[in-house]
């Protein structure tokens, strides 16, 4: 079998492989697992650039931008761990990463 878990910060590479084989174990389930991290949850912390980029789409666009963390895998995850902050600014998922993904070059005026 192979899987892969997608985790937030509330858990811990330890905390998912202890419930893992914990299941496993109270089952008597025979195993060989190979473990592989590619990637740590992250929060970021701090707000100045997320405030400054969203009171310039307020400036530019009239609107106040929705803060959305309903995404995929974020690239954010190799550059959180320095202390940076990350903030994500994007097409919606209707049209990315497609074949000739596009942007709606007129998306929020006057909506």
């Amino acid at each position: 079998m192979k899987f892969n878990l997608r985790f937030s910060s509330e858990s811990s590479e330890d905390s998912l492989k202890d419930k893992i084989l914990s299941v496993l174990d109270r089952f008597g389930i025979e195993y060989e697992i190979e473990w592989t991290l590619n990637a740590i949850p992250f929060i970021t912390k701090q707000t100045f650039f997320k405030d400054v980029v969203m009171k310039s789409i307020d400036s530019i666009m009239g609107y106040e931008p929705e803060i959305n963390n309903g995404g995929g895998t974020s690239d954010g995850r190799w550059v959180a761990p320095m202390g940076t902050e990350v903030i994500e600014l994007g097409p919606i998922n209707e049209t990315i990463h497609q074949i000739n993904e596009k942007v709606n070059i007129n998306y929020g005026i006057n909506n």
